[in-house]
């Protein structure tokens, strides 16, 4: 069995309105094109792509800019394998890993979401006051994050948006995040099954802010010199990059040597809650920086981790190695082209050109996804009815070799389980840090009460125990001897009165 192979898919602008563009795949270690896929010019955040896997084909969607069109790809085929008709043009869009849904976002606010192999369309309205400037799902599609040039953020359950109640009203977003100040240009979930994840942002008000979506709140904002308009971040979610649209892309480590602490002790950087803000280190900032000296239009970190990959308004696609910054070679092969989208996946077993021998049995090849047109308005006798054509694959179109490990539900469930999971930090649960904060505060200002006042009570009862010893003992005509004791000449007289009168 041959080791997977890395590559880099490219989606191409034209650099003045009206142009053509394509999309194009390279070898991500010698830069050498794979394949092509032309009659396309997918802007930014508008072209989904769900990679190959277990004995079926991938699909590359890519909405159009000048057109209420989407063009669907397979990777079996260099052509156009369908052109659907949208409501309207879209501004962004993005498919989940499963390629069960697609959702669509336009520049007056309105969200699509369809489903992918029957086209129906179950949910059309106002997410945003503003253009939807991004869309993602989560790493199980169970969740979608939306975001505009509003400032505001949006996070809607896939399950709402399917439910049948919903039809007659507006979806109820799960979680509406305000803390941006200017237009959200870039959104990442973290790894892990919805909600056990967090979301990344960027935005042009120079931050980028971290969200804990198990207790919806702001964990961390990193503060930039520079607005940001794109966002790459390391799997492992260690490191991530955030880069401005004039060509500056900055580092910013999400973890840092626990000072005082033995060597490989680490800590969380700003992770402490309450929205703590984070400056990128003025003494260490040329080190954290790369300067492209030309505008970006995308970011990307390949499946190693071990480079990053900026495309450019020119282009240009700069691979720089990731730990040192240091430039390792260019991809200049799109000149005149701007590069709008970057992203790195384990080559397709059936791409065209480079299927790889004995993958399927059969002439015509890997069965590809079925992708129906989407509908343009809401249907409910086509919604009733819910009809899914389905592809059955018998054994032996999976082919001799084993098909490629997927990030499946129950590998992402036991996710959280490798991970320190921050307690709540909604102000309003009594469980949350700065609630636990402020009761441990009271708890030790009480202690320290009662420690005072047990010490003036002790002293209290030692004053009062002398003074009734002493008038006791006087009141019965003893005396008190400087040792405390009563004269023995007095108390035994008394003991020989006591046994007379008894008499």
């Amino acid at each position: 069995m041959s080791l997977p192979q890395e590559i880099l898919l490219c989606a191409l602008g034209p650099s003045a309105p009206g142009g053509s563009g394509g999309i194009f795949l390279h070898d991500l270690q010698t830069g050498t094109q794979l394949a092509s896929f032309k009659q396309t010019a997918a802007s930014q955040h508008c072209t989904g792509v769900v990679p190959s896997s277990e004995g079926q084909g991938g699909v590359l969607l890519a909405a159009q800019p000048d057109k209420a069109l989407c063009n669907v790809y397979s990777f079996q085929k260099d052509q156009v394998q369908q052109r659907i008709a949208l409501p309207e043009k879209l501004s962004c869009l993005a498919i989940d890993p499963q390629a069960r849904f697609c959702a669509g976002g336009t520049s007056q606010g309105r969200l699509y979401f369809w489903e992918v192999a029957s086209g129906i369309l179950f949910a059309s309205f106002e997410a945003h006051y503003r253009a939807v400037t991004c869309c993602k799902f989560s790493d199980d599609g169970k969740a979608l994050a939306t975001a505009s040039e509003d400032s505001g953020i949006s996070v809607w359950l896939v399950s709402s948006l399917l439910d049948e109640e919903n039809q007659q009203s507006l979806p109820a977003a799960w979680w509406m995040p305000t803390d941006h100040t200017l237009a959200v240009t870039d959104l990442k979930f973290g790894m892990g099954a919805f909600p056990a994840c967090r979301l990344f942002s960027v935005s042009l008000d120079m931050t980028c802010k971290v969200w804990d979506l198990t207790t919806k709140t702001l964990i961390t904002t990193f503060i930039f010199p520079a607005p940001l308009s794109l966002l790459a971040l390391e799997r492992t979610e260690r490191t991530l990059f955030a880069a401005s649209a004039e060509g500056e892309i900055f580092q910013m480590n999400l973890f840092r040597q626990k000072p005082g602490a033995r060597a490989g002790t680490l800590q969380a950087i700003g992770g402490g809650g309450g929205g703590e803000a984070v400056r990128l280190a003025e003494d260490g900032e040329e080190k954290r920086r790369i300067k492209v000296d030309q505008p970006l239009r995308s970011l990307a970190i390949s499946l190693t981790s071990a480079l990053l990959l900026a495309g450019t308004s020119t282009g240009t696609i700069n691979i720089y190695d990731l730990s040192s910054h240091q430039l390792l070679r260019a991809i200049n092969t799109h000149r005149g082209y701007s590069i709008n989208t970057l992203l790195t996946m384990l080559r397709p077993a059936d791409l065209v050109g480079h299927a790889q021998a004995g993958f399927g049995s059969r002439e015509e090849g890997v069965p590809g996804r079925t992708v129906a047109a989407f509908q343009r308005v809401r249907d409910g006798r086509a919604r009733e009815r819910h009809e899914v054509p389905m592809m059955l694959l018998a054994l032996d179109d999976v082919g001799p070799e084993p098909p490629l490990p997927s990030i499946t539900e129950q590998a992402l469930q036991y996710h959280p389980s490798f991970l320190s999971t921050l307690p709540a930090l909604a102000s309003g649960d009594p469980t949350s840090l700065p609630s636990l904060q402020t009761r441990v505060s009271d708890l030790e200002a009480e202690l320290s009460r009662l420690r005072s006042q047990l010490g003036r009570a002790k002293g209290v009862n030692d004053a009062m125990w002398e003074t009734v010893v002493k008038t006791v003992l006087t009141g019965e005509g003893g005396k008190v001897n400087g040792d405390g004791a009563v004269n023995g000449e007095e108390e035994g007289g008394r003991r020989k009165r006591q046994r007379t009168v008894a008499a």
